[in-house]
């Protein structure tokens, strides 16, 4: 279980719980995944924490590194290409940049 220490709310009077002993960097990156351009609260759901940090950030990002690195180990020898394959799919990623720095200056992390 994670340890949670009790508190009370200065605006409500209420006691409500302040959770401590998790990351930082995976509670900031669960809040901006929850953000959007709405003024809406947002909750700690442990549950729903831990499933997408598990499935974002663990799974998927380990997931790609391994498979990657393992690709390349056994199909190319460790060595990349000196040039790019496929120009038009990295030029739309270039030209992605735009779509998402509009997308981040208008707190829709989500998108």
């Amino acid at each position: 279980p994670i340890p949670c220490v009790p508190w009370q709310s200065q605006t409500s009077g209420q006691y409500q719980r302040r959770v401590h002993g998790l990351d930082p960097q995976y509670l900031r990156y669960y809040f901006s995944a929850k953000l959007n351009a709405t003024p809406d609260d947002i909750d700690l759901n442990l549950e729903d924490f831990i499933q997408r940090v598990n499935s974002d950030v663990v799974g998927k990002v380990v997931n790609i590194a391994s498979r990657t690195a393992s690709f390349i180990n056994k199909k190319f020898d460790n060595q990349l290409a000196t040039e790019v394959s496929e120009a038009e799919m990295i030029q739309s990623f270039i030209d992605a940049g735009d779509m998402i720095a509009d997308c981040f200056e208008n707190r829709e992390y989500a998108r």
